[in-house]
């Protein structure tokens, strides 16, 4: 299916907050010419978890997803992550 209001993302790493088990909130920085940007991501649960064990912060991630909207206003649901440079989380 193809969304109208889809939007890609690339941007840095920061953390995850898981909030269920079904959905979490990953946090995304991106950089414009004023500074950093922080964009708050929905995705799901099982994708919060492998982005815990894979990355570090400031590692590059590609999202690929749609624009909805809830009580508190304009929010960014997934539909595809790519990991475009991580290196091995160290422990």
């Amino acid at each position: 299916m193809t969304f109208l209001n889809s939007c890609i993302l690339l941007g840095r790493y920061r953390d995850v907050t898981i909030i269920d088990d079904r959905v979490s909130c990953l946090i995304l920085v991106v950089n414009d010419n004023n500074g950093d940007i922080t964009i708050p991501v929905f995705i799901g649960t099982e994708v919060a978890n492998q982005i815990l064990k894979r990355c570090n912060p400031h590692d590059l991630i590609g999202i690929k997803g749609k624009i909805d909207a809830d009580e508190n206003g304009l929010i960014i649901k997934t539909i595809k992550i790519t990991f475009l440079s991580t290196q091995k989380r160290a422990d």
